[in-house]
């Protein structure tokens, strides 16, 4: 991992998801679904406003 890994918010997401993907791969037990959704979708799901800016 590098510091490009971490550089925005889309890196971040694609860093996390191949994370998820990894270790489900492995057999590893979750208690989460691996999907690719947006900070701000979760936020919104979850009755919360995501603001990027903070």
């Amino acid at each position: 991992m590098t510091a490009q890994n971490l550089i925005d918010e889309m890196s971040i997401e694609e860093l996390a998801l191949r994370i998820a993907r990894r270790l489900a791969e492995r057999g590893a037990t979750i208690e989460f679904e691996v999907i690719a959704i947006s900070l701000e979708e979760l936020a919104r799901k979850h009755g919360y406003r995501y603001d990027r800016r903070r």
